[in-house]
């Protein structure tokens, strides 16, 4: 549905074209397209309105189109996401007369929003903009709305830790950092003057180091938590680091004292090797950690990075929403900047972030594809919640340089093996493939597959995802739609009869990286009250590949 701000009414109209696919490894079937050059001032603004969440319930998306451009834009098409699994129609809209110059119009999804959450939780909606400002030119605009839904609760930075990340020699067996009993050494941080209750002064921000006794929660584990942060600056400074191979990055909403809200990336690098993946910078870095044996691997650097994000400077912050991103460790935050003056003058629309999009719960496989209920999200590292660490407690025979950037393969994602992390039984193997080597990752579930017409429960090894490791550099990649954005149309690719979509440098692939998706009929299983299951089938973006950018040297 349509509706005009300052002009008559658009006509829209559903997409219909969804393929019905079972998502195969991609061996190298090209489409070649122009696209847009970064960094390019954009014709359309996007905006999300708040989405009615107080389920069951069915509600609108309501999307608004600006063109703040000099002339009209055409062959508009937006496409609308939303959480996984919830039912959103239509989908995609298509817009057939033109967007003339200062004109919006409003877009309406209809989305089906289920019982509330038993617990506060963050929704993310997502709203993309394809059209022609010229001949034979198109761009892409993008805004994504994070909603909380449940009784989301305010908590100070204090009352959010959760996390150990911190011990002395004698509390080594209380931390937990990683997901593996290994933390930071008080000791080793004592040496750069961070110790409890600490003012450190950090690119501009003053810090305070948690003034906790050791085997304290000490951190804040990113999950979509609400943190009271009042004051005004130019820059909100977060402190702290990430966890998995490629680091991690998510989306700060901040709320300001007038209701209004804008958006800012944070992105840590691993810890191990103190090396920042994102634009952080390193804050503190030391020679080893502790272990539950004591301190070990001090042929290493572990690090805690500083990384900032710009707010309005005229307005003053009350709070600010975290990204769900677990493996985002946050020892504390900051302002950066003069205060907002006494009559703040009226603020422009906050520029857009990218966010992490909601990855599928689905595990795609060659044959079945596995039900939502019981396959993992893929991620670029393992799950946050239990985390490999980044090198083995014991320190190898034959350390590399600290300062060396060698990729290190983790379970279970990039190392080949059988792996059981989290309870759940995974098997990974590699080959090679071009200059690099593809890793082909499968977890034991219970899928759900159709025989002889009738749909039926079967557990077995099922296909979670392909990694493709950091030893190709990015031009490398150039004509590969898997990891060049400039050999697809706006992101998106066809191959052997498969819609393909592929994102780079986002919140959910991180820096250095390409995640790709196809679009595939899932079929899903929920258990009704009474026993026995009720099956579904729906076709949705599901995810299939990771490319992470490197060279030889990372060999």
């Amino acid at each position: 549905m349509i509706s005009s701000l300052r002009t008559a009414s658009r006509r829209t109209k559903a997409a219909t074209a969804m393929v019905t696919a079972v998502v195969l490894a991609l061996f190298g079937v090209f489409v070649v397209s122009p696209s847009l050059a970064q960094g390019e001032v954009l014709a359309v603004e996007v905006s999300i309105a708040p989405v009615n969440l107080d389920g069951p319930v069915i509600s609108d998306i309501a999307v608004t189109l600006t063109n703040t451009s000099g002339k009209a834009v055409s062959d508009i098409a937006v496409e609308v996401t939303g959480p996984i699994n919830w039912t959103l129609y239509p989908r995609v809209h298509h817009v057939e007369a033109e967007l003339a110059a200062d004109e919006s119009i409003v877009l309406t999804t209809e989305i089906h929003a289920p019982n509330d959450p038993p617990s506060a939780t963050t929704r993310t909606f997502r709203a993309s903009a394809n059209y022609e400002t010229s001949p034979g030119v198109r761009e892409t605009s993008t805004a994504t709305r994070q909603q909380p839904s449940g009784e989301l609760v305010v908590l100070t930075l204090e009352e959010a830790r959760n996390n150990v990340g911190t011990t002395t020699l004698d509390t080594v067996e209380l931390g937990d950092y990683d997901g593996e009993g290994n933390s930071f050494s008080r000791e080793l941080l004592a040496e750069l003057g961070v110790t409890p209750g600490a003012a450190l002064e950090v690119g501009g921000a003053t810090f305070t180091w948690p003034d906790v006794e050791p085997g304290q929660p000490d951190n804040v584990s990113s999950r979509g938590q609400a943190i009271s942060l009042e004051g005004s600056g130019t820059t909100i400074a977060v402190l702290g680091s990430g966890l998995g191979a490629s680091g991690v990055s998510g989306e700060f909403t901040v709320n300001y004292s007038d209701g209004t809200s804008s958006t800012g990336m944070v992105g840590f690098g691993n810890w191990f090797s103190a090396t920042p993946a994102f634009d952080e910078v390193v804050a503190f870095a030391m020679n080893g950690r502790n272990t539950p044996d004591g301190l070990a691997n001090t042929e290493y650097r572990y690090g805690i990075y500083l990384s900032t994000f710009d707010i309005d400077p005229s307005k003053t912050v009350e709070s600010v929403l975290l990204p769900n991103a677990p493996a985002l460790r946050i020892f504390d935050m900051a302002f950066v900047g003069p205060a907002a003056s006494p009559t703040p003058s009226e603020s422009p629309t906050p520029s857009e972030s990218p966010t992490p999009s909601e990855s599928p719960s689905v595990s795609p496989s060659p044959s079945v594809s596995p039900s939502p209920s019981v396959s993992p999200s893929p991620s670029v590292s393992p799950s946050a919640s239990k985390s490999p660490s980044a090198k083995p407690t014991t320190p190898p025979a034959t350390p590399t340089s600290p300062r060396v950037d060698k990729f290190v393969p983790q379970a279970p994602y990039t190392k080949a093996g059988t792996h059981n992390i989290n309870g759940r039984q995974w098997m990974t193997s590699c080959e090679s493939y071009s200059q690099t080597q593809r890793c082909r990752t499968e977890i034991w579930a219970t899928v759900v597959q159709i025989e002889n017409g009738e749909f039926v429960r079967e557990s077995g090894w099922a296909f979670n995802n392909l990694t493709y490791l950091p030893y190709m550099t990015r031009e490398a990649w150039k004509g590969n739609p898997l990891g060049d954005l400039g050999s697809t149309q706006n992101g998106q690719f066809s191959s052997a009869g498969r819609q393909w979509r592929t994102e780079c440098d986002t919140a959910a692939t991180g820096r250095g990286a390409c995640r790709s998706y196809t679009m595939t009929t899932v079929y899903a299983a929920t258990a009704k009250p009474g026993g026995g299951y009720a099956f579904s089938q729906s076709n949705q973006w599901v995810f299939n590949n990771i490319v992470m950018f490197g060279g030889p040297e990372k060999r």
